[in-house]
């Protein structure tokens, strides 16, 4: 995971740096630390202006039609459901696994059942 984190976009571990240091000083454990640090890994390196439309459409429209400078907006737009798969291929632990799992279920308009992925929720909105 280490090795992974590391060839993020600098971007996507800078965000990850800050959500992590925020959930430690609110109290959470190893496993949303981890969770923080790893979620945006299947953003991969997807350049500045289509991180700047994804924020700013907010359409997931816009991901799914076809061509080529759109995978990275897909990338983008479906992360959040990847990264649960992404950090089970990278050995993380059930976990963590869970936590992104279910922050995914979230990011798709669903409510949190665990405290712990709301309180990871509003740091990587944040709101923390």
């Amino acid at each position: 995971m280490l090795h992974a984190f590391a060839a993020s976009h600098p971007a996507d571990r800078a965000a990850a740096t800050r959500m992590a240091e925020a959930l430690r000083h609110a109290g959470a454990g190893p496993s949303e630390e981890v969770a923080a640090l790893i979620h945006d890994l299947p953003k991969g390196q997807v350049g500045l202006l289509l991180r700047i439309v994804h924020v700013l459409t907010g359409s997931t429209t816009m991901a799914y039609e076809a061509g080529a400078p759109l995978k990275g907006l897909t990338a983008l737009r479906t992360h959040a459901d990847a990264a649960p798969h992404h950090a089970r291929e990278l050995g993380a632990a059930a976990d963590v696994i869970a936590l992104l799992e279910e922050l995914a279920h979230i990011e798709r308009g669903g409510t949190a059942v665990d405290h712990r992925v709301m309180r990871l929720h509003l740091a990587d909105e944040g709101r923390l």
